[in-house]
């Protein structure tokens, strides 16, 4: 019965997506939709945690998150280029 319903037509697959809490709200979030309109066949999970999902386990499919690791058996790519700038009350600044 599994293998039947992988290639039955119009099937929905899962992406199961691990990001921090604040990268999903601020990034990732603003996205979905339009993700979700090119990609209708895609039912998109999304775990918004600190810890990292255990990838090689199937926790997830796809983790984002903050700088390049180290992430110890996966493989890291850039995602976005990210300019910070600190800011601070000018009396925090002046002291």
């Amino acid at each position: 019965e599994g293998a039947l319903d992988a290639v039955r037509p119009g099937r929905s697959r899962q992406l199961r997506i691990s990001a921090l809490p604040s990268l999903a709200s601020k990034w990732l979030s603003p996205r979905l939709h339009r993700f979700s309109e090119d990609n209708p066949d895609l039912d998109l999970i999304v775990f918004a945690e600190d810890r990292l999902a255990d990838l090689s386990n199937g926790e997830a499919d796809v983790a984002l998150r903050y700088g390049e690791g180290p992430y110890p058996g996966q493989v890291a790519r850039r995602l976005v280029n990210e300019r910070l700038i600190p800011v601070c009350a000018p009396s925090f600044a002046a002291a």
